[in-house]
């Protein structure tokens, strides 16, 4: 495990947005791995990054991100501001960003990522954590279960006690199927039910990941890819990668209409971000590695409980403190996975 700590409020960056700090960090990070080969004779291949979409920014020197009109690292798809042809809502399978997938550099400076051996920019892929369950499932969540508030999906009477039943039915979906639930209560504010705001479900990545099987049955198309993705292992197989791909299009096509009856009737549903066009590109991706299981949960988990501890240590020494209680926590975690794989009779250790 490699643990590399970096004061965020003492960041260098250039005019161009460029993270100095981050990159000299990656390039010894880069020049460690080299020397292992010469050194230890010890080699390896790059075989995917992961982080959400902010961190692989700073990583890789993206110029093409949310807050400009190119928008995605691995393609020429757009916001459509310049050129509406390359406008990333196109659902097509003819959408002309297809044409130039993973063959245009995304950066004017050279990462030093870029560097390692057998590095290709497919091997940067979006982080399923950051673009659905806080991304674009939050997207239609809020404006789903706007609709059904407004269409007496839970009962008559006031929007509060349609939220509360609606608060009702996700607890017992939660309750029978085992899930532990974060989010209490279903509100106005946790719905982001105000005037100019699009719907959005404020809640965890994982209370996202939940509710679309109860509350949004009728999105069969997420609920479908999604469920695959959970329940597969590490790689998909050729059924259930075939059927990511058709869901994820049949979900995509769906969505954007949505959104497009939405603005043509002047109302705030189906907000369309940049990260929507992500989660095309992991519909759609051809390697069959489940997104699911490399995505960034364990990496959360373990920032924030990082993050305690260093609330807990003096600024000055805190770096070294992580790193000592990092350390002495390591024995009884072994202890727990020895225990586990004996349990299970794996024989590993």
């Amino acid at each position: 495990l490699l643990c590399c700590i970096l004061p965020v409020d003492h960041y260098a960056i250039t005019s161009e947005q460029i993270n100095l700090t981050v990159q000299a960090a990656c390039w010894e990070i880069v020049q460690s791995f080299k020397k292992l080969g010469e050194v230890a004779r010890l080699f390896f291949y790059v075989a995917g990054f992961r982080g959400d979409w902010k961190a692989l920014k700073q990583v890789f020197n993206f110029d093409r991100y949310a807050d400009r009109d190119e928008v995605c690292w691995k393609c020429s798809a757009t916001k459509g501001l310049r050129d509406v042809a390359y406008a990333f809502t196109d659902t097509r399978e003819c959408a002309r960003f297809w044409e130039d997938l993973h063959t245009q550099c995304p950066w004017k400076y050279l990462p030093a990522y870029a560097t390692l051996p057998g590095f290709e920019i497919s091997a940067i892929v979006p982080d399923l954590l950051h673009v659905w369950h806080l991304g674009v499932g939050r997207d239609v969540l809020g404006s789903s279960l706007a609709i059904m508030l407004s269409n007496r999906v839970f009962g008559p009477g006031s929007a509060m006690n349609k939220l509360m039943e609606a608060t009702n039915r996700l607890r017992r979906f939660a309750s029978s199927s085992g899930y532990s639930l974060r989010l209490k209560k279903l509100t106005k504010n946790k719905l982001n039910l105000k005037q100019r705001c699009y719907p959005e479900l404020k809640s965890s990545g994982f209370d996202t990941f939940i509710v679309p099987a109860d509350v949004i049955a009728c999105l069969w198309a997420s609920n479908h890819f999604l469920s695959i993705w959970t329940n597969a292992g590490r790689w998909l197989s050729p059924a259930e990668h075939a059927n990511v791909k058709e869901a994820g299009e049949i979900f995509m096509q769906a969505y954007c209409a949505l959104a497009k009856k939405a603005a043509r009737d002047q109302v705030r549903l189906y907000k369309v971000r940049p990260k929507l066009h992500l989660l095309h590109h992991l519909v759609r991706q051809e390697t069959r590695k489940n997104p699911h299981y490399f995505a960034t949960w364990m990496d959360e988990d373990g920032l924030k409980k990082l993050m305690k501890v260093l609330k807990l240590s003096d600024a000055r020494s805190a770096d070294k403190r992580l790193l000592q209680r990092w350390l002495l926590g390591l024995p009884d975690t072994w202890k727990q996975v020895r225990a586990a794989k004996k349990h299970s009779g794996s024989g590993f250790f």
